[in-house]
């Protein structure tokens, strides 16, 4: 947020002076929605953001309000079909999970709009708020004219309904299981996770993944339980995976951020055992479970695992977004540069291409590489990496290829040699 603020504020600045109040606004909403584009592809030493920032949508919302109302615009009016929606809602609500043995205890949520039959002046709001009080909770009644606006959470439904008709009809219902939205709820958290059938005998495996197909794949490779999740997962995500699990725990947070979070977690589950590997990226933790031992003892996975992620050499190669000068190398705005983990720059290229085929040239010459797994974000396209494997092959290096959509927003490409 302080950056979209910060960046659009310049422009201000350097658009100065401005005709009016509205050109000002004008100006400052424009920068604003071109730095909250780049968010999500933010450099490392910006703020590593892998999401728009929400507090920079904010700022943009409110702004965009502004320059509408100074242009005399009217709010644009959003018309929700709730037939529609409720359709919707039960085709992605599996229903069969509830039958005659499901436990009905929350009641129903009872929303509605009532036209008064009797004369207004013979109608108390305060009686009626407090008979209604008595067939349920969570009440809220407010009379408006000669009409009724009731809420109640209420275990019999019947009642309420026979209650509130001894005063008038129903204009608008809406009758909500809260039951079934908790099922729902529950039904949804389980989603964020993925857990095997078969548990590891020895020792259990957390992961974290950006997204269904690295989720599943982590999965497929061995992992116990894989956690989904386009940003750095909570405590509480943590803690939640570890309740699936009975062995020792070896956790792969896979970002430096989730190393601290995972430690927070581990300290919130004194009855597990749980072990945090030094896994920064998704290129690590695909890396040591490629080649993990899952009969052995946890101390030697752990072994094994460090072993892998140190002899693995990554370089993710980013887009600038402005002029810049970083460790003494200056890059212009839009080329695509390499930074190996330690920050140093590899490359400067006008385009994602040279830039990967020369990081590829370098580091296999230098380290000998055989092997080279490439992680891929979502904006590129399938037929960008196929030419590019293509053009890999053609250097003649005699490495393997092994392309990966990691889904991962901070960079574009990220390399893991072996």
């Amino acid at each position: 947020m302080l950056t979209v603020i910060r960046e659009a504020t310049e422009k201000v600045r350097e658009s100065m002076p401005l005709l009016d109040v509205k050109e000002l606004v004008k100006v400052f909403t424009t920068q604003a929605k071109l730095t909250l584009i780049k968010t999500p592809d933010m450099l490392p030493v910006l703020k590593k953001a892998r999401v728009v920032d929400s507090g920079g949508a904010g700022i943009v919302c409110f702004f965009e309000g502004v320059l509408s109302y100074l242009n005399g615009e009217e709010p644009e009016e959003v018309f929700i079909d709730e037939e529609e929606e409720k359709e919707h809602m039960q085709i992605a609500f599996d229903f069969s999970i509830i039958n005659k043995d499901t436990a009905f205890n929350y009641g129903y949520c009872v929303e509605g709009l009532i036209q008064l039959k009797i004369d207004e002046d013979d109608f108390n709001i305060e009686e009626f708020r407090t008979g209604i009080t008595k067939l349920g909770r969570s009440v809220v009644a407010t009379l408006e004219k000669d009409k009724v606006k009731v809420h109640v959470h209420t275990p019999k439904l019947g009642r309420v309904m026979n209650f509130c008709q001894e005063i008038g009809e129903f204009l608008t219902l809406k009758i909500e299981n809260m039951s079934v939205q908790n099922i729902m709820a529950k039904q949804e958290q389980v989603k964020k996770f993925l857990v095997s059938e078969e548990l590891g005998e020895n020792f259990n495996v957390v992961a974290v993944a950006t997204n269904t197909h690295m989720q599943q794949m982590f999965l497929d490779m061995g992992a116990d339980v894989v956690i989904l999740t386009d940003i750095t997962p909570s405590a509480q995500d943590f803690v939640d995976a570890f309740n699936y699990l009975e062995k020792e725990i070896i956790v792969f947070p896979n970002s430096a951020n989730s190393i601290l979070t995972a430690t927070q977690a581990a300290g919130l589950s004194p009855e597990k055992n749980v072990k945090i590997v030094n896994s920064r990226s998704i290129a690590d933790c695909y890396s040591a479970l490629s080649v993990l031992d899952f009969d052995c003892l946890t101390k030697s996975a752990i072994t094994q695992i460090s072993a892998s992620i140190n002899a693995i050499y990554k370089a993710h190669i980013y887009q600038a977004h402005k002029e810049i000068s970083y460790s003494g190398t200056k890059i212009a705005n839009k080329d695509f540069f390499a930074l190996e983990s330690s920050d140093k720059v590899l490359c400067v290229e006008e385009t994602l291409e040279k830039a990967t085929l020369q990081t590829i040239r370098k580091v296999v010459k230098k380290h000998r590489a055989s092997v080279v797994t490439l992680f891929y974000a979502k904006g590129i396209a399938v037929q960008f990496i196929e030419d590019l494997i293509a053009k890999i092959d053609g250097l003649g290096l005699g490495i393997e290829i092994a392309p990966l959509c990691s889904m991962e927003t901070s960079y574009s490409i990220l390399l893991a040699f072996e």
